[in-house]
């Protein structure tokens, strides 16, 4: 008798995981973040628990740092990340199963920068430009025409940036504006001091759920599906509504 059970179990333990699904993303307010209670929270993780209930799916939403979530994106067969930037340097590297957020890009400075007009980016090439470190921001920038401790000031994490401008060692930040206000509060910095001072349309901002090649195949089918189904039921644009920014993105195709 023990043995016919652990034969089923083997039997069943390679469907059972092929229908866990992890999905993983970094701490970053309001997408995905740990809550006052320690558990994950946020537009993004709001959505990862409807496409659970939507396609029918089980498994876990865990927040890491960015290195470890890209690393286990493309390493572990079905983790997903809840918001990678779709680039063309990464296209051929994961499975797109459908964006998730479109982000606009902004430069953003001190309020009391009077002294700051920007008519396009290449206005800023004569300021000090901050942004984290790895993420694509900074090959934006340097695309452009930004060089690293001249115009382009790379920090390690958010309270280093933030610091950085309220102390006056960069005049702008490159953020997506959408998390600006929890980031400087976090950072021990009032949010009404900050101000955009420039839109860059052209920065990529959309937002994808991503896995690596190695994931199920009918699992990332389900997904597709459900994020769709999500969408046109209205359910996507309910949680813009809650998180209080359906104004900042009313595509969410």
């Amino acid at each position: 008798m023990k043995y016919l059970t652990y034969l089923l179990l083997c039997l069943l333990s390679p469907a059972l995981h092929a229908q866990s699904v992890t999905f993983v993303a970094e701490d970053l307010a309001p997408f995905h973040f740990s809550n006052t209670n320690g558990k994950a929270d946020g537009i993004l993780v709001d959505l990862a628990r409807l496409l659970f209930k939507e396609s029918g799916l089980h498994g876990s939403i865990v927040l890491v740092p960015m290195a470890r979530a890209l690393e286990q994106t493309q390493n572990v067969p079905n983790t997903y990340m809840l918001s990678l930037l779709r680039t063309p340097e990464r296209d051929p590297h994961y499975e797109w199963i459908g964006q998730s957020f479109e982000a606009q890009a902004y430069l953003v400075g001190l309020r009391d920068r009077e002294d700051l007009q920007l008519n396009d980016l290449d206005d800023a090439k004569k300021l000090k430009v901050g942004t984290i470190r790895g993420y694509s921001t900074e090959h934006y920038l340097k695309n452009a025409g930004f060089f690293t401790d001249e115009n382009l000031l790379l920090s390690v994490n958010n309270d280093q940036l933030w610091g950085m401008l309220f102390h006056g060692r960069s005049d702008l930040v490159l953020t997506n504006f959408i998390g600006l206000e929890q980031e400087v509060r976090a950072a021990g910095f009032s949010p009404m001091r900050v101000k955009p001072y420039l839109h860059l349309p052209n920065f990529p901002g959309h937002l994808y759920i991503a896995t690596g090649h190695h994931s199920n195949p009918e699992q990332m089918h389900k997904l597709s599906v459900a994020l769709a189904i999500i969408k046109a039921t209205g359910q996507y644009q309910a949680l813009l509504d809650k998180w209080h920014i359906s104004g900042m993105n009313k595509k969410g195709d």
